[in-house]
């Protein structure tokens, strides 16, 4: 008996993770919706997409199950991929549209074109070296079905984006004395290189996620405040 509820215990760890992951995000993307109506700004508007796209990422993870393997959860599983491809890029733009809200002297009027066109480049070759050769395998931990890459990615494009969205939030700690964007772009690089071979399997990336989210939504409202 006991060691059947151990293995129960085990199986539903992984959806208990998944839900807890999905209303994080939901909180932060209601949180950052109200703040949006009293306060309309580019960033925020930039950071509610990337928000929606992680609330949408972790349900699907955590309905994965119920849904079973098959077609339809292979597809929403690479709308999955499509949304972190398309919308991870945009952090970029939301980091120095955070400069022009904090009016941090370094700031350059060149910055809001370099910082699309960046993030435009990025997207194109993620799309191009990574969406459109898209080939997924299930699998399952702790009791969550999902679908992930058979030849993972090295990620590059989103590695640059959370450095450089790091050296922004290190200007802002240094002009403003606000460090919470520039620790939770480290703690995102932190757990993102934590091997998904581990126990602790791919919720520790997904967990800095939550962190990362909350760091640049509380920047942002302080901000704006």
């Amino acid at each position: 008996m006991l060691t059947q509820k151990l293995q129960f215990n085990l199986l539903s760890i992984g959806k208990l993770i998944y839900s807890f992951y999905t209303l994080a995000h939901l909180t932060l993307l209601a949180w950052g919706t109200y703040h949006f109506a009293q306060f309309p700004s580019p960033s925020l508007a930039i950071l509610l997409l990337v928000l929606g796209g992680l609330v949408y990422d972790n349900l699907i993870i955590f309905i994965g199950g119920s849904i079973g393997m098959g077609d339809r959860l292979l597809f929403l599983h690479k709308i999955r991929y499509w949304l972190h491809g398309l919308l991870s890029p945009l952090l970029l733009v939301f980091a120095v549209q955070v400069l022009h809200t904090a009016h941090v002297r370094w700031d350059s009027p060149w910055s809001d074109r370099l910082s699309v066109a960046l993030a435009f480049t990025l997207i194109v070759i993620e799309v191009c070296d990574r969406m459109i050769k898209l080939n997924l395998k299930p699998i399952t931990f702790a009791g969550t079905l999902r679908y992930k890459e058979v030849v993972p990615s090295k990620e590059i494009p989103v590695i640059l984006v959370i450095l450089c969205v790091g050296a922004i939030g290190a200007v802002v700690w240094q002009q403003l004395g606000w460090s919470w964007m520039f620790w939770g772009a480290l703690l995102m690089m932190l757990g993102s290189a934590v091997p998904t071979t581990t126990k602790a399997g791919p919720s520790v990336g997904s967990g800095v996620e939550v962190l990362l989210g909350l760091s640049l939504l509380a920047t942002q409202i302080a901000l704006l405040k």
